[in-house]
This record gives C-alpha cells, sequence and structure tokens, in this order.
C-alpha cells in the first residue's frame, strides 16, 4: 500500500515541517525513555489518542523510526487529504459505524501491516479507535492484540515483534503553548500471551489487549471524570515548582485524590470547596495564580524591577516589529481553532492551519522585497531570516511581558488594597499546606512496591 518511491521522503519531510511547527506550538515536548525505543526490527506502537492529529505529530517527532499509523477511513476524503496520507504510509481502518459494507477491507489493511513488520517496519496503532478523552483511557479494541499475536505466528517471524506501549500527556490539549510529556514504557512481553493462543486465540487477545490497556493507563494522568477539575486546580498550584516532571507530579495528586475519595470523601469534597473559593477570588481580582506565587520577596525588589524595566523596554521595539509582521498569519491560525468544537481537534487545526499561513506571509514578504523593491537574492534570504527571529522573539516578550503585567496588577492591588492581597496568600499558603499534609499521609499507605 506505498504510493510509490517518494513516500519515504515525503514522510521524513512532512515530519520536519510539522515537528517544527508543533515545537513552536508547544511550549515544550517532553520525551522520556526515548532509548526504549528499538532503532531496528518490526516494531508496533499502541499508544493512547487524546488529542486526534496532533497526536501523530508528537509520537512522529517521539519515535525515531518511519511509522505508518493507522487511521480512520473517513479521514482518507476529499481525495487530496487521502493522497497525503497515503504518500506518509498511512493505513485506513474501516468501522462498522461509518459503513458495515466496508469492514471486510480491513483484512487488507491488516495484510499490509504484517508486510511493514515483516520487513522490519514500524507501525502505530491507537487502540482507543477513537480520540475521546484526555485523562483517561475508554475500554480498547482488540485490533493492536490481534496485529500482535498475528504477527507471532507468521513464518519466522515468532519473538522478532517489539510491542512498545507509549503515554501522551497534554497539559492542556486545546491550548496553545502548553506542554506535552510522552511516556515511552517498557516493551510488552509478547511470550505469555504466544503460549496461550496455541490452545486458545481469543482468549490470549482477549488478555493482551487487558494487558495493553492496564500498560497504558499506567504511563498517563487516568482520572475519573468526576475529580478532573480537582487535579487541575491542585496541578495549577504546583505548576513550575522544582522537582518531579508535570506528568508525575500530576499522578501522584491524581492517587493521592483517588485514595481518599475511597476512605475520606469528606475531605476531599473539602479541599474542593476551599480551592475552588482561592480560584473564584483568583477571577474578582483579575490576576492568576503564577502571579501570587511569583511575588517577590521584599529584599531585592528594588533591583529585580530594575532589571525588569530595562530588559522590557530593551525588548520592546524588536517585539513590536516582530508581532506587526507575524500579526495576521498568527490571527489566521489562532482562529482555525474555532473552527471546530471538538476540543480533541483544535491544535491540529491551528498546527495544520499555521503551516500553510506561514509560509504563504513569507513567501508573498519574500516576493514584495524581491520585485517590488528590487533586492538581491541574499538580501532577500537575510531579511526572511530576520523576520523568523523577530517572530520568535515576539512571542516569548509577550508571554514574558503577560505575566509582568499580571504581577505589576497585583503590586497596585497591594497597595490600594493590602489586606485582600495578603489574604490570597494566606489562602494560598493553607492549600499548599493542606495539599502536602495530605500527600505525607498517603505516603505511608502507599505499597513500597509502586
Amino acid at each position: 500500500m506505498e504510493v510509490g518511491r517518494f513516500s519515504a521522503p515525503f514522510y521524513w519531510v512532512t515530519r520536519l515541517v510539522l515537528g517544527a511547527a508543533a515545537g513552536v506550538y508547544f511550549r515544550s515536548i517532553d520525551i522520556r525513555h526515548r532509548d526504549r525505543v528499538p532503532r531496528h526490527g518490526p516494531l508496533l506502537v499502541v499508544a493512547n489518542h487524546p488529542a486526534s492529529f496532533t497526536d501523530v505529530i508528537v509520537l512522529a517527532l517521539a519515535v525515531p523510526r518511519r511509522l505508518h499509523f493507522l487511521a480512520m477511513a473517513p479521514i482518507f476524503k476529499p481525495w487530496i487529504r487521502g493522497f497525503a496520507l497515503r504518500l506518509c504510509g498511512t493505513l485506513p481502518i474501516y468501522r462498522r459505524s461509518d459503513d458495515p459494507g466496508q469492514m471486510q477491507r480491513n483484512e487488507d489493511t491488516f495484510r499490509a501491516c504484517h508486510e511493514f513488520l515483516d520487513r522490519g517496519g514500524a507501525v502505530l496503532i491507537f487502540p482507543e479507535g477513537t480520540s475521546l478523552e484526555d485523562r483517561r483511557i475508554v475500554p480498547i479494541k482488540t485490533g493492536a492484540a490481534r496485529i500482535a499475536l498475528g504477527q507471532e505466528t507468521r513464518p519466522g517471524q515468532e519473538g522478532r515483534l517489539t510491542l512498545q506501549p507509549v503515554g501522551l500527556h497534554f497539559a492542556q490539549r486545546t491550548g496553545f503553548w502548553s506542554d506535552v510529556v510522552v511516556s515511552v514504557g517498557c516493551p510488552i512481553e509478547l511470550a505469555p500471551f504466544r503460549e496461550q493462543a496455541r490452545s486458545d486465540g481469543a482468549g490470549a487477545v482477549r488478555a493482551l489487549t487487558e494487558q495493553i490497556q492496564f500498560t497504558l493507563e499506567k504511563l498517563i494522568l487516568k482520572l475519573e471524570v468526576d475529580r478532573v477539575a480537582l487535579v487541575h486546580a491542585i496541578e495549577e498550584l504546583y505548576r513550575d515548582e522544582p522537582g518531579e516532571s508535570a506528568l508525575g507530579r500530576a499522578q501522584a495528586i491524581a492517587e493521592c485524590i483517588e485514595h481518599y475519595a475511597r476512605t475520606d470523601p469528606q475531605r476531599v469534597a473539602s479541599a474542593f470547596e476551599r480551592i475552588s473559593r482561592y480560584q473564584a477570588r483568583l477571577g474578582e481580582l483579575r490576576v492568576r495564580d503564577q502571579t501570587v506565587r511569583e511575588m517577590l520577596p521584599p529584599e531585592g525588589r528594588i533591583r529585580e524591577r530594575t532589571r525588569l524595566v530595562l530588559l522590557g523596554l530593551l525588548g520592546l521595539l524588536p517585539a513590536l516589529a516582530g508581532g506587526a509582521l507575524h500579526y495576521l498569519p498568527y490571527r489566521v491560525s489562532g482562529e482555525a481553532g474555532r473552527v471546530t468544537r471538538d476540543p480533541t481537534r483544535v491544535a491540529a487545526y491551528r498546527i495544520g492551519v499555521a503551516v500553510a499561513v506561514f509560509p504563504l506571509a513569507y513567501a508573498i514578504l519574500a516576493f514584495w522585497l524581491s520585485r517590488g523593491l528590487g533586492w538581491p537574492a541574499p538580501r532577500v534570504v537575510a531579511a526572511l531570516l530576520i523576520t523568523a527571529a523577530l517572530g520568535l522573539h515576539a512571542l516569548l516578550y509577550f508571554n514574558w511581558l503577560s505575566r509582568q503585567r499580571q504581577r505589576i496588577r497585583l503590586v497596585l492591588l497591594k497597595a490600594s488594597n493590602r489586606r485582600q492581597v495578603a489574604r490570597l496568600r494566606r489562602e494560598r499558603r493553607s492549600l499548599i499546606d493542606l495539599c502536602e499534609a495530605s500527600m505525607r499521609e498517603y505516603s505511608p499507605a502507599t505499597p513500597s512496591s509502586t
């Protein structure tokens, strides 16, 4: 099912372009344990699916192999998108809910997967099937287990396949300049399921499917729906604090909350009420928790404020220039996220539109400089590089300025109403104390094996 000899180069060029766009769109992409991915040999990657096509972009960056990924057949329309997807080596999966009459074509897809794996290739599958949840995994389908066990029974393939679980965690899957954590798990051992399949094929598929689900849930932040808001709120209190990774901290918070939800639900209800009250007060004063956290201590305030003013003044003009040059494509790509109400597709729409409109804006600028002003090619190239640098500076500067504006607002608020700010800081401190005391009490109850 390859589409000509240009398929592999097209994949790597697409990965480079979309990867660069994702690198700008996300504040950070933290890839953990990439060394667990084998560089050679047949590889079947199974991952959770919180953010539609954005998941594919992030996984293509995380896995240092060319990936053939399985996707729902409807996304292959219109034909131009289907052609591009096939050129990247994408394989269609036909679902009963889309067209029951097409289900038999999945045998062709599975056959193509086995052909890739026979040649030592890498296949990516999202066993949830569709992109729905970002804080839990819906019951997964059996396709991944069927492919894995089917590959193990092929002549000369026994014991060669690596079944690699990968967990994706988006701090905010709809937010620009958010953080992503990619957790590469240890390969799932296939030998026990291979042996079971010799006498009970259907049972082996079910058992391996359960193992895949269990493994993926360990790699992500798994939450019950009614606990999501509380975990998010506590995550925000600890955001950018030194120590373990954002995902590791969030998992510890979630496990702690789940423990107390079973053993002391009143404590969870009280914590949620107090945090909600604190968030409401932040909203009334129009400040963010990060601003309260970053309030400067009395010592060193003058020196720090002087430094911030100087930095602000020095960076203002180039930031304004970069912002003006990139305003239109930035707005267009930002508005692209409003086209859909599906939170799983927002990032993909914005990245996809940005990949089109930013090069177009640069092409128009290059044409105007070359034809309109008569600049020679080297000068045009230098101007485009400077424009790109100014755009990156503007992104970093205005994000920094937003945080400083919040700090200035809090300073002015403190000057006019010192009691409100003092109360806000006390509430935050008491919430931190509550969280840390709960974590300390929970730790002894946690088995050391975890």
